[in-house]
Order: structure tokens, then C-alpha cells, then sequence
């Protein structure tokens, strides 16, 4: 007659023996197991990208404490864009959070996450720094005619 759940326990913390052969088989379980998907890996790209979405849903949980499927609605809900330049990017959009209160305020794309970041989300650096370049636009845009004969190509024209 098999052992009832309790009686393995009992029998697990009592005998040396018996505890080893039960962690051993499960050692050799796990390598099996690594082996086999290692082996489905190299082959089977749906797995590999199953493999990929659950890593990446594990490490949003980790470190955001997004459940499962969170990171898709946001995703739905700014319609696949970032939500600062509203462009559709090449890679997976970041999570971006608050660095003091880890509260997650929406997906960007890594331009502009690294952006927010270089300024360590301080609004009023950002202001500043858009002030800048609204202060050298409106420079450019008087002394155009005087930079005539530079070398400088004009914004939004590519050299051939």
C-alpha cells in the first residue's frame, strides 16, 4: 500500500537514507528536465519564445509587480506606442516607474526612458532643457540667412 502524503513527510525528516534517494531523484528530475529544454531551445522556436514571454512576465513581477498580462492591457491601452513620443518601437517597450515610490506610470520606448532617466525624472531639467532647445530654434531660425555660406546642414535635410 502507497504512503499517504503524512507518512512521506514523517518518513522524509526521520531517515537520512530515504531523504537522500528522494533528492538525488530529484536532482536527476531537474537535470533531465534542463537537458530536454535546452535540447527544445536550439529547435523549436514557439518554445523559445514561450520560454522568452515567461521570463520576461517573471521579471515584471519581480521587479515592477506587474501580474501576468498587466504589461499586454497597458500595451492595448496606449494603443502599442510609447507614451511620450507616441512612436511604435523596434523593441519591447520599457516599464516605466518611480524610482522612489517603484510605482509603474506607463510604457516607453528606450529613447525616451533613458531620456527621462539622464535627467533623473526631474520635470523641472526637463523644462529647462526643452526651454534650450526652443531658445536655439528660435536663434536658428533669425540668423539663418547669415549661415548661408556654413558648412552646417539645415534641420531636416539629409547630405547626399
Amino acid at each position: 500500500m502507497p504512503l499517504t502524503n503524512e507518512q512521506r513527510r514523517k518518513r522524509y525528516a526521520e531517515d537520512p537514507d530515504y531523504r537522500e534517494k528522494v533528492c538525488a531523484t530529484a536532482r536527476e528530475q531537474g537535470r533531465l528536465r534542463r537537458a530536454r529544454d535546452a535540447q527544445k531551445l536550439e529547435c523549436d522556436p514557439e518554445f523559445r519564445e514561450t520560454k522568452r514571454k515567461d521570463r520576461a512576465d517573471r521579471e515584471r513581477r519581480w521587479r515592477y509587480g506587474l501580474a501576468k498580462g498587466d504589461y499586454e492591457r497597458m500595451l492595448l491601452r496606449q494603443h502599442g506606442v510609447c507614451a511620450i513620443c507616441e512612436q511604435k518601437p523596434r523593441a519591447t517597450l520599457c516599464v516605466d516607474h518611480c524610482h522612489s515610490t517603484r510605482q509603474v506610470r506607463g510604457l516607453l520606448c528606450r529613447t525616451c526612458n533613458m531620456g527621462l532617466g539622464c535627467f533623473h525624472d526631474d520635470p523641472r531639467l526637463l523644462r529647462k532643457a526643452a526651454a534650450y532647445l526652443e531658445d536655439w530654434r528660435k536663434t536658428q531660425a533669425r540668423s539663418r540667412p547669415s549661415l548661408h555660406g556654413s558648412r552646417l546642414p539645415s534641420p531636416g535635410l539629409r547630405s547626399a
